[in-house]
This record gives C-alpha cells, structure tokens and sequence, in this order.
C-alpha cells in the first residue's frame, strides 16, 4: 500500500486533501532537487581526486538534497525555508568556489540552474502562505499520475544528458555495447 505520509493519506498514493497546485508543487520540487541532487553528486566525484574539500563538500551537500527531495516527493512539503536557504547557498556556493577549482562546465552551471529555479519555487510557496497553498482544485488519480510521469519526464530529460557530459557520464556505456564508436570522454575536468 502506496501511502504520502498524510494522516489522511489514501491507498492511491496521494493525501486527500492535497490541493492539485500544492501536489504539483511539492512532486516538481522533489523532482527539481533530485535532478540538482544527481548532477551534483556527479561533478563532486569529478572533484574528490584534484579539490577533496571541494569534493567532500558537495558530495555531502548533494547527499543533503538527495535526502530532501525524497522526503518531498514522499509528502508532505516540509522545511520550505530550510530548503530554499540550502538551496540558494548551495547555488550561489557553488558559483563562488567553483572557479578556484579550475574549468566549470555544463554540470555546474546546470546545478545552479535547478537549484535557483526551485529556490524560486520554494520562496513564491513561501511568499503565499499555507491559504493560498490550499485552493481547492482536485484532479483524479490518472491526471496526478500523468503530472508525476510529466514531472519525472522533465526531470529525466534535464538530468541525463547533463550526467552524460560529466566524467562518470563520459565513462557509462549501456550494456552490451562497450563503448560508442567516437564518444570518446567528454568530462570537463
């Protein structure tokens, strides 16, 4: 049995009571910081031989958001302001001491990129408040699942081929294939 964590939680996997905009919030959101989370973790490994505290650092906070996001997508949204905080330090971090490591490269900027746009997100849903966070507009157990299979869409189409352009990524083959002809390494560092 698929539950959100809501008291009020059904056997569909969604809460009851969780307005359509607030599901779509918090769903999109975890999505957002799971991608930001992945790629994150990627270029941390990237960084662990050459810069360890540099590594270290964003490893542990990449485990951070990784640890956020499913509690997000679990449901229900919580820590908004810790969220954003983190969000917008680990951003805003990230642009300042990256440069004293050396190349930044798609990776990094895609990182920043999620982690500002869900900051965003987050400071809006805090701007609001909880009663603008309830309206009620209800969809069915198919629409919620078309908008988590949208938001995982997005999320994937946004995360993979950043991960490709990361050293881990340039090393990955599919298997059975050993390797493409002419996609030799591609990492940026």
């Amino acid at each position: 049995m698929l539950t959100t964590g809501h008291p009020g939680a059904h056997r569909g996997g969604f809460a009851d009571g969780e307005p359509l905009a607030a599901f779509v919030r918090r769903t999109w959101l975890g999505y957002g910081v799971l991608a930001a989370a992945l790629v994150r973790l990627a270029v941390a490994s990237e960084h662990l031989s050459d810069h360890a505290l540099i590594g270290v650092t964003a490893a542990v906070w990449g485990a951070a958001e990784l640890g956020w996001a499913g509690t997000a997508l679990r449901g229900p949204l919580r820590a908004r302001r810790t969220a954003f905080f983190g969000l917008a330090l680990g951003a805003v971090g990230w642009v300042l001491v990256l440069p004293t490591a050396g190349v930044v490269g798609v990776a990094d900027a895609v990182v920043v990129g999620l982690e500002l746009v869900c900051a965003l997100v987050l400071a809006v849903d805090l701007r609001l408040g909880p009663r603008a966070r309830a309206r009620p507009v209800r969809a069915g157990v198919w629409g919620r699942l078309g908008l988590l299979a949208l938001g995982a869409l997005v999320a994937a189409l946004i995360t993979v081929p950043t991960l490709a352009t990361t050293e881990a990524g340039a090393h990955a083959t599919m298997p059975g294939m050993g390797g493409m002809p002419g996609m030799s390494g591609t990492g940026h560092h």
